[in-house]
């Protein structure tokens, strides 16, 4: 986070759970399962349009597109594992799709603090 108090991290929002470590553990799982139901209710919603990417999607890499995940921590994380499954899983080469995580590969194992909101760009990424 910058030492500008004006301004606003892209990844940081207000929560009504700042102090979980002191909840009982049965609210705590009520609590996640309660946010956890929100998630099914809002991919319900946007299965159209979800729909209509994907197909998109397809025609792009079907004319020699590529699927680029791009995130910061867990989400970087998580896009990277993914995009490194699909090769083994589906049989699709490795530059098919292909995941990016702020930071740069060293933030795979470790956490690199802010690297999310680092103004000058694509610090220990390589070229694509």
């Amino acid at each position: 986070m910058s030492d500008n108090k004006y301004t606003l991290s892209i990844t940081e929002s207000p929560s009504r759970f700042q102090n979980l470590e002191k909840m009982e553990v049965a609210d705590l799982i009520q609590n996640i399962n309660r946010e956890d139901a929100k998630v099914h209710e809002a991919v319900k919603k946007a299965l159209p349009q979800i729909e209509k990417l994907i197909v998109r999607i397809v025609e792009r890499m079907k004319k020699g597109g590529r699927v680029f995940y791009l995130g910061a921590g867990t989400s970087g994380r998580l896009g990277v594992l993914d995009a490194s499954e699909l090769p083994p899983t589906f049989g699709v080469p490795d530059t098919l799709v292909i995941g990016l995580i702020a930071g740069g590969d060293i933030a795979l194992r470790n956490a690199v603090e802010d690297a999310e909101d680092d103004q000058n760009g694509l610090a220990g990424t390589q070229q694509t």
